[in-house]
This record gives C-alpha cells, structure tokens and sequence, in this order.
C-alpha cells in the first residue's frame, strides 16, 4: 500500500509541476510574442519548427527531429522567448501527429520549457561575463542536451515508477552522439545566419539530409544485425533445451535435476553481483552440467541400487565426456569451465582434474554448491532425499573443503530465507518458466 501511494503522489506531482510549469512560462512569454516587431521571427521560426518536425535522423532505439537545433538556435539569435516558441509548435504539431492527451502535452511542455529556462540562465551569464562565443556556443550544447536529459528521466521516473539513474541511463544511451550533432548543426547554422543571411542555411540543410540517410542506413544494419543476434539466442536456447531434455530422457531419475542446480547457481551470481551476461552461462551452464551422462551406459545410469566402486568411477566420467561433447560440436565455448569443474573440489579432492581452490573456474564453483544440495535433498530409487535443514548443514561442513566458502554462505543464505514449500514450489515454476521463456523467443 506504501508502494502504491508513493508511486501515486510520484505521477501527480509530475503531472501537477510539468504543466503548471508551462502555463507559467507561456503567461510570461505571451506578451512577447503579442508584439508586432516580433512578428517576423515568429512567422520564420513557425516556419523553421514545422520543417524540423518533420525530418528526424535514427538511432538504435528512437528517432530525433531537428526542433532541438531550432530552439538552441532561437536562443542564441534572440533570446529564450523564440525557443519558447519554437518549443510550442513543436509540442502543439506532436500532440496533433500523435493524438497525445493534454496532460502529455503539458508535461512535454513543461520539460522542454525548464530546459530551456535554465539553458537560457547560463547563457545570460556568460555573456555578462564575456564568454567568447566559440566557448559559450559549446557550453550551451553540453548544458542543454544534460539539462533536457535529468528533466526528462525526473518526469519518465516519477509517471512510470522507473528508477531515476535506469531513466537516465535510457536518455542518454544511444542517442546522445546524435543528439549532440544536431545541436551542434543548430549552433552553426545560427552563427553562419547571424553573419551571411539565410542563404548560408542551403549548404546546412544539404549536409543535414546527407547525415541524415547515412545515419538511417547505419541504423538499419545495426537493426538488422541484433535481429540476426536475436535469432541465434532463440536457436541456441532451443538447442540448450532439447539437450536438457536429452539428458532427462536417459537419466529418469534425476529428471529435473539441471534445472533447479540452474535456478539455483543463477540465484548465486545475482546474489553475487555478476554481469548479466556471466549470470545467463552459468544458468545455461547449469541446464547443461550433466551433458556427459549421454554417453554413460543404460545399465550403470539407470541402476537403482548402490553402484559399485568401478561403477561410481566410470560415472566420474561424465564430466569429461560432456567437455568433449560441447568442445567438439564447437557450441557453447564460455560453458565449458562449468560443465568440467562442477565436481572439483576447494581442497584439490575432486574430479577429473583434482584442481584447488581458486584454480577451480568460478562458475563450476558456483554450480558445484547448487549441484550437490539438490542432489541431497532429491530422491534416489535407493535412498531418500535429505530434509533441507540437514542438507543445508552438510553444505556449511563443506565451506571451505568441498565448496567455495564465500559461495556456499551466499546459497545458505538464500535456502534459508525462504520456506521449504518455496523452494519446492521454485523448482516447479522454474522449469516451467524456462519452457515458457524458450517457446516464446
């Protein structure tokens, strides 16, 4: 309930401050633009923002029109009162464009005019204190595409509960080059203006539509390639899941198995603060970690009493064998580590290549600590599975001689924090979820 007033009292206050703000700056500015000697530069900047709304250069992820450059060059022309009008046609021609609700278009008022404001208080002071104009010309770029990136990620964070710095982030990622540039093309077309006329603004538009299709082509074969990127995610979680599968289809007994020592390794290394990237090899490390045991024989694998020690030590095998089942299909190279090492232990006694401590791989150290606890507490034909109390125990007698101390506190940890109906449950949803997420990639 917190949460929901909270977020709540976020959205009215942005959608109270932003387009209060406008109505504040538009009484200010409104007998400004009521004067007949203004009307000229109100007609030519109408004129401007309409053409600048209409011609857009692409990024990744958005498209940024020319209305930015018009109204930094509005400012440095003639004042904060002609980017304010520019701002206007520009808020007015994408509330009819889009069909946006007055609210929107008041909030996106209100953020464009603050930026504007303080932008033009910067400028004000430098020419108080004589700022030469190349020096003033790229401080004003700097302030206003910063200023117009907080303002945006406060109204972004407070109406759609986003965290500020992800907000922000969003602002500035892949657009801020471009954003930038045409500022930049902004300015230079204002002082070129300001000493030629409106005849030195040809050669600007030309360069501007040039930039414009290269920057739509680069973006269209940076599109195409994370399409490409996408597609071989999707084949390669597929081929990941009919291998788990595989591995469930030839060891009934511990179906299920690679999925919750996935779950729970890739608890671990959120826990653990690893990037993104390492978390997603070592849960598809995980899902995959028992590979080998394909090319165990039926007789051993499926036996449901004790095996022999003979028996206990071709199964040992398997990790190997899923080394070399992975290494020579040439997939999956970052898993490998994991796939070999998940039995390796921190005191050297572990299999197949008896490493230490921090010679062990860290994502083997990781499933190493999930594989066993679920091996403890599943059931066996020839054994029951541990209580969860009494596995967990076993795992803080292994801290530091079978497994990863610092790790095994973190997965103790997180088992204990939760019931024992939630770990059932998890496992459950887990696989389920793993299932749904491939079907739908």
């Amino acid at each position: 309930m917190k949460q929901l007033t909270t977020l709540l009292n976020k959205k009215l206050i942005v959608a109270f401050v932003f387009p209060l703000y406008a109505l504040g700056t538009l009484s200010l500015y409104l007998p400004q633009f009521d004067q007949p000697q203004h009307w000229d530069i109100l007609s030519v900047y109408v004129v401007l923002s309409l053409a600048a709304s209409f011609v857009s250069v692409r990024t990744t992820n958005s498209a940024l029109n020319l209305n930015g450059a018009v109204i930094l060059s509005g400012l440095v022309l003639y004042g904060t009162w002609v980017s304010v009008w520019s701002a206007i046609i520009g808020v007015l021609l994408n509330a009819f464009m889009y069909n946006s609700r007055i609210i929107n278009s008041g909030i996106n008022a209100g953020q464009k005019f603050m930026s504007i404001m303080v932008t033009g208080l910067l400028q004000y002071y430098m020419s108080q204190f004589h700022v030469a104009w190349v020096i003033s010309d790229i401080l004003l770029i700097i302030f206003f595409w910063i200023s117009s990136a907080v303002i945006c990620a406060v109204s972004i964070s407070g109406f759609h509960n986003v965290p500020y710095k992800k907000a922000f982030e969003g602002m500035v990622k892949g657009s801020t080059a471009t954003y930038l540039m045409i500022a930049i093309m902004g300015l230079i077309a204002a002082r070129l203006y300001e000493s030629f006329g409106i005849v030195s603004l040809v050669p600007i538009f030309v360069c501007y539509l040039i930039l414009s299709k290269v920057f739509k082509e680069y973006f269209t074969s940076v599109k195409k390639l994370e399409d490409n990127v996408k597609e071989v995610k999707h084949l390669n979680t597929t081929l990941i899941t009919t291998m788990a599968y595989a591995i469930d289809a030839r060891d009934p007994y511990t179906s299920g198995h690679s999925w919750r020592v996935a779950h729970w390794a890739k608890e671990i290394a959120r826990t653990i603060k690893l990037p993104q990237k390492n978390i997603d090899d070592v849960y598809f490390a995980g899902i995959l970690h028992d590979i080998g045991k394909i090319g165990i024989e039926d007789a051993i694998l499926r036996k449901e009493g004790k095996l022999t020690f003979e028996e206990y030590e071709r199964i040992k095998d398997h990790p190997v064998i899923g080394y070399q089942i992975l290494k020579q299909a040439n997939v999956f190279p970052e898993l490998l580590p994991g796939i070999r090492s998940h039995h390796e232990r921190i005191d050297g006694k572990g299999y197949p290549d008896e490493l230490k401590g921090e010679e062990i791989p860290l994502m083997a150290r990781i499933l190493a600590v999930s594989d066993a606890f679920d091996a403890m507490v599943s059931d066996r034909p020839y054994r029951k599975g541990l209580p969860i109390e009494e596995a967990l125990s076993r795992v803080k007698e292994g801290m530091g001689t079978q497994f990863d101390a610092e790790l095994a506190a973190v997965f103790t940890t997180l088992i204990e924090n939760l019931s024992d109906a939630d770990v059932q449950e998890m496992y459950q949803v887990n696989k389920a979820q793993f299932e749904a997420a491939a079907g739908s990639e």
